[in-house]
This record gives structure tokens, C-alpha cells and sequence, in this order.
């Protein structure tokens, strides 16, 4: 039985998959953060990362709430950050497959289906940006100290992997989750 099955609009808690860092394909059922794609082919350069970075700094201090305003469709919400990554599947109205995750380490990320092309990507983090920095305003949380390391984590991976594309490496990925079987 695979770890991750299809869910209709809601989500779930996976705990049974696996992170690896450098697949040697792009698999049915991975998830990704970032890939190289036709629209889309350099970290460096990615507009989708350039959006990961903001949403980075617009739920910073914000963490635990982004992920439970996620979570409370799945009765899955969250007292403090966990330490272990926890996971969620979902599915917006336009049928993009994505899996969000927490944890202390790297903190909130959002993570879409292998098949999910380049203008749903920009299209949903774009709306998760405003979304949360909307709601992050009105709440008045903006001054609020990072919950999580994520945003230091984040800094770490783009600076590795953007050396490594200088030294002529084509990564496969970010934050690749495959579904454990």
C-alpha cells in the first residue's frame, strides 16, 4: 500500500515518507518544493524560488499558524511546532496536488505533485503569500521572532545548491519527497 493516495480536497497526516536529496529521476508521486523545468530550468534564476523566498519571509513568527489554517480541515491542528516533520496532502479547487510539512528545523513548506506544471505553481504560491500576509497584517503578528529554523535552513539549500550548479551540477530538486511503499 502506498503512503500517499489521492484525497479529495482535504488532507491527511503522512508520516510514512522518505526525503531524499538527489533522485536520479523524477518519479510518479514525488513531491517537490522546487524542480528544474522547461519553463523553469535554473535554481538560480527560478522564479519559483524567488516566491519560496518570500513566502519564507511572510509567515516568519507565523509558522505554527500557517500550517494549522491548513490542518484544521483534517482535525490535524498543531499545539506547538513538532521536531519531527509532520505532513499534510491536499488538493486546491484547481485540482494542484500539494503536501505541506512543519517541523523545527525547516519550518513550513508546501511542496507540489511531480506533475503540476509551472503557471499552477506561481499561481498557488502566489496566492499562499497573500493569503497569509493578509491574514499575518490583521492579526498583528509581523514583529513576532521566527517560530521555526526554517528560514536558515532555506538560506543553506539555496546556497548549496546554487554552488552546485556552478560547479556545473543540474540538481534534481528541492525538498523531494517520495512516497515510501
Amino acid at each position: 500500500m502506498k503512503a500517499i493516495k489521492k484525497i479529495s480536497g482535504l488532507f491527511k497526516r503522512k508520516e510514512k515518507l522518505v526525503e531524499t536529496p538527489k533522485p536520479k529521476e523524477h518519479k510518479k508521486g514525488a513531491y517537490y518544493m522546487w524542480k528544474p523545468i522547461k519553463e523553469d530550468p535554473s535554481f538560480k534564476n527560478s522564479e519559483i524560488v524567488k516566491l519560496i523566498d518570500k513566502l519564507y519571509d511572510t509567515i516568519e513568527g507565523f509558522e505554527l499558524h500557517t500550517y494549522n489554517s491548513y490542518a484544521i480541515l483534517a482535525n490535524k491542528r498543531l499545539d506547538k511546532v513538532p521536531e519531527e516533520e509532520t505532513y499534510l496532502l491536499g488538493q486546491n479547487k484547481e485540482w494542484v496536488k500539494y503536501l505541506i510539512s512543519l517541523s523545527m528545523e525547516k519550518g513550513f513548506r508546501i511542496r507540489f505533485d511531480y506533475t503540476t506544471d509551472y503557471e499552477s505553481i506561481v499561481k498557488e504560491l502566489n496566492k499562499v503569500i497573500k493569503i497569509f500576509g493578509d491574514i499575518k497584517k490583521q492579526i498583528g503578528s509581523e514583529n513576532k521572532k521566527p517560530q521555526t529554523k526554517g528560514k536558515e535552513w532555506w538560506k543553506f539549500a539555496k546556497k548549496s545548491i546554487i554552488l552546485m550548479e556552478k560547479k556545473g551540477d543540474k540538481p534534481a530538486g528541492v525538498g523531494i519527497l517520495f512516497p515510501q511503499i
